[in-house]
């Protein structure tokens, strides 16, 4: 048996709800296994939640909408570059490190390849994207907004207002961020209706600030 988190849209700050579900775990890293993983933890969930629609929002998803919120398949429109790419790719790509960063040719590889780049990986220290600079702290804000920006883009709305429930096999509650927590937050706002399409980050970030934002320093140490 093994244990993995459901995100759940919640209406109070932060705007979700993390459930821990224990289920049979399937070793192995085939394709195969991870769907079998994705059933176990699906059917473990629907047990205690009957009448709730869970959805497994990556590459290992059985549904077509879960597919395309991956960050791997989600695109964003850059539009200094008049261009969209994968969530992932532009995460990945604004991460500035200790070392070094942004590492903006990241965008221009495939999501996979950018995500296990040696050089993204450990502490991120902020981010950069189009000549802004944004925090890395609270860990969850940026990728949040960008991930929520890209789900008003392509009109996805609908699948998270439909959904009770979100899961990413991949994540087992390590540090870093994750798509089913990023919709379980884009899904909560949804349906509070505080998001906007091209909601600047500093609009965004209101929503989980106490403090005005004014008062609050979005650039690192």
């Amino acid at each position: 048996m093994t244990t993995r988190t459901v995100f759940v849209p919640s209406e109070h700050k932060p705007f979700y709800r993390k459930v821990p579900v224990e289920f049979e775990f399937h070793p192995g890293q085939a394709v195969l296994q991870k769907k079998k993983n994705v059933k176990a933890l699906h059917d473990a969930w629907l047990a205690d939640h009957p009448d709730t629609r869970v959805l497994e929002v990556s590459t290992k998803s059985d549904e077509e909408t879960g597919r395309k919120l991956s960050p791997f398949h989600l695109t964003k429109l850059l539009p200094g570059l008049k261009k969209e790419f994968p969530v992932e790719n532009i995460i990945q790509g604004s991460r500035v490190m200790a070392e070094g960063g942004p590492y903006y040719d990241l965008l221009g590889t495939d999501p996979l390849s950018a995500k296990q780049d040696s050089r993204v990986q450990g502490k991120t220290e902020a981010y950069s994207l189009e000549g802004e600079l944004y925090p890395a702290s609270p860990d969850f804000l940026f990728y949040t907004w960008i991930y929520a920006m890209a789900v008003l883009e392509n009109n996805l709305q609908k699948t998270l207002l439909e959904t009770d429930a979100f899961t990413d096999i991949e994540f087992a509650g390590s540090d870093g961020n994750c798509q089913a927590r990023a919709c379980a937050i884009t899904a909560s706002l949804l349906r509070d209706s505080k998001l906007k399409r091209n909601m600047s980050f500093e609009e965004f970030s209101r929503l989980f600030l106490v403090s005005p934002l004014d008062e609050v320093k979005l650039t690192p140490k």
